[in-house]
């Protein structure tokens, strides 16, 4: 996932720069607020801000490992679920999968721990490997 969003050259940069931009929309779709995207990429609330006003510039390895996981997570939640919401809708109903265990897989996410990102990403997957 990381060798997409990998950090050093100005093409690299720009890449970064660019899912950066998507997490934005993806978050504006979902109506998280600032504190909630802040916790998804495991950012301070001052970074975030810089970031929005300055763009991005360079990001270590756990940022590029999070922003590669959440878009994909859309991405996949978008392929696999295109009625009903899409991404959207399934990301923000509650899910009898066991490893939501009721809860929505967007809850799941803003526990904010990777093995969270981890665990949404495995099911948003294989859910599109089903259906696609």
């Amino acid at each position: 996932m990381s060798t997409a969003l990998a950090q050093g050259t100005d093409s690299e940069n720009a890449k970064i720069g660019i899912a950066f931009k998507a997490f934005v929309a993806m978050a504006d779709a979902l109506g998280l607020t600032w504190d909630q995207r802040c916790l998804l990429l495991g950012l301070p609330r001052t970074t975030y801000h810089r970031w929005v006003v300055n763009g991005v510039g360079t990001a270590d390895r756990d940022k590029r490992d999070r922003l590669a996981f959440l878009l994909a997570i859309y991405h996949y939640a978008g392929t696999a679920f295109p009625g009903g919401g899409g991404a959207k809708g399934w990301l923000t109903r509650p899910n009898t999968h066991p490893v939501f265990d009721g809860m929505r897989p967007l809850d799941r996410l803003l526990k904010g721990g990777m093995e969270d990102l981890l665990a949404v990403h495995r099911v948003a997957r294989a859910a599109e490997a089903l259906w696609s």
